[in-house]
């Protein structure tokens, strides 16, 4: 019993106005056991610590999208799917054995390809294209797995926060507020909707509003409803850089192994997002952007003075 207690019982410590230690305890939802790794990482990074109670606000917002993506993977876990898509940890290690394989490539590359007196580039011996294309076919296997799995793991997470953040912009809610103001006491039944007051509905209040959600299963009342609502998540999921990084990296392997292996080159940048030190230097460049390009622009301009004063008077 104390065992059960210590796992589903946590606590904060606190200090009170008095200045005194206090402990408050809380039962844990035993879905922040689908909590992993990269997702705390994320919701860290993204919280602001320069203004104390706006990263509070922050908190909030991502705490929301933390609770969604652990819901889902609850219930990927108890779907007849468990067992065949990945899980988040499955993942990352097929991500890093996708990363080792495509550094064996490149350490192959380095030591067997020269280039002839006519100028061509070959394998030297001949047999190290051939283990090239073995380890770019144990990739393809890797990357198709990984994407699969990626993209049903990944796309109803990203899509629910798109929807989130969308609802929270201040003219959606403008609208929220309008058609609260103006709606009846009885919800009206979206199948006696016309296609133009549901997709109005829909872009509105999301697809979590009560019309939607009426009976057990969402309806959204037409299959052109439905369709667009697909259509948006489809534009939403285009907006997250978690997805098309995804299908980034995993396109380099296709490309490598099928086209060229000088893709295999580029898969090597994917080291960048597995130190935090090395994300740390391209966020300190795209961070300050302007003041480089600031910067840039005035050496320009004082290379540009002394070669028009030399051009003009040290000829000689």
């Amino acid at each position: 019993a104390l065992q059960f207690f210590a796992n589903t019982i946590i606590h904060i410590e606190i200090v009170d106005e008095t200045g005194h230690l206090q402990k408050i305890y809380f039962p844990k939802n035993p879905i922040c056991a689908y909590a992993t790794s990269g997702s705390k990482e994320r919701t860290l990074k993204r919280l602001s610590i320069d203004n104390p109670s706006q990263k509070i606000m922050e908190f909030l917002q991502q705490g929301l999208a933390l609770i969604n993506e652990m819901t889902h993977l609850e219930q990927i876990k108890r779907s007849k799917l468990f067992g065949v898509v990945l899980s988040p940890a499955e993942l990352l290690f097929l991500h890093d054995v996708i990363l080792i394989l495509s550094f064996v490539v490149n350490i192959i590359m380095i030591i067997t390809l020269h280039s002839t007196d006519d100028g061509t580039i070959k394998f030297s011996p001949s047999a190290a294209r051939s283990w090239v294309e073995y380890l770019g076919y144990a990739q393809i296997l890797c990357s198709t797995s990984y994407i699969c799995s990626g993209l049903y793991t990944l796309f109803p997470i990203v899509v629910q926060e798109k929807w989130n953040s969308r609802m929270s912009l201040p003219s959606v809610r403008r609208s929220q507020k309008q058609g609260n103001k103006h709606a009846q006491d009885m919800l009206v039944p979206v199948d006696e909707m016309s296609h133009k007051d549901a997709r109005k509905l829909l872009r509105n209040k999301g697809p979590s509003a009560a019309e939607f959600n009426m009976t057990r299963k969402r309806q959204f009342g037409s299959m052109s409803t439905k369709i667009y609502y697909w259509w948006l998540c489809f534009l939403m999921a285009l907006q997250s850089n978690r997805l098309l990084y995804l299908v980034y990296f995993n396109c380099l392997s296709y490309a490598g192994a099928l086209y060229h292996e000088i893709f295999y080159t580029i898969q090597l940048l994917d080291i960048i997002q597995k130190f935090p030190t090395l994300t740390f230097v391209i966020q300190s460049i795209t961070m300050n952007k302007y003041q480089l390009l600031n910067t840039a622009l005035l050496g320009f301009i004082v290379i540009y003075i002394y070669a028009t004063l030399g051009f003009y008077f040290l000829q000689d």
